[in-house]
């Protein structure tokens, strides 16, 4: 039973993950359409206006700390967690970590 909850608790924290990604892109989205065509250099920047604060990335199966925080402008082994934002050119935003999800995909990539 043990591992079968732990199995429900890492679905229900890639979950919660996706979700918050998807609030953040859509945000990222809105941002864009009320500043004329330009992103926010940084995640922050769409506080408060565009949103009350940066949701975490919940990915704590894998050793991660639960942060909310963008880490870097790219992919960085040495950053494990939060979000990675590609700044105020791309508008990107995906999650720090390189790790299978529960159904095979690399967690960066969703």
């Amino acid at each position: 039973a043990i591992p079968r909850f732990a199995d429900l608790m890492r679905k229900a924290r890639e979950g919660s993950t996706k979700g918050n990604l998807g609030v953040l892109r859509s945000c990222l989205k809105i941002y864009y359409a009320g500043n004329d065509g330009t992103f926010p250099e940084t995640l922050a920047d769409m506080i408060p206006k565009y949103i009350e604060e940066i949701p975490p990335a919940r990915i704590g199966a894998y050793n991660h700390p639960e942060r909310s925080g963008e880490t870097a402008i790219t992919n960085d082994a040495s950053l494990t967690d939060g979000w990675v934002y590609s700044g105020f050119i791309l508008g990107n935003v995906w999650v720090n970590c390189t790790h299978m999800d529960t159904m095979g995909k690399i967690i960066s990539s969703w």
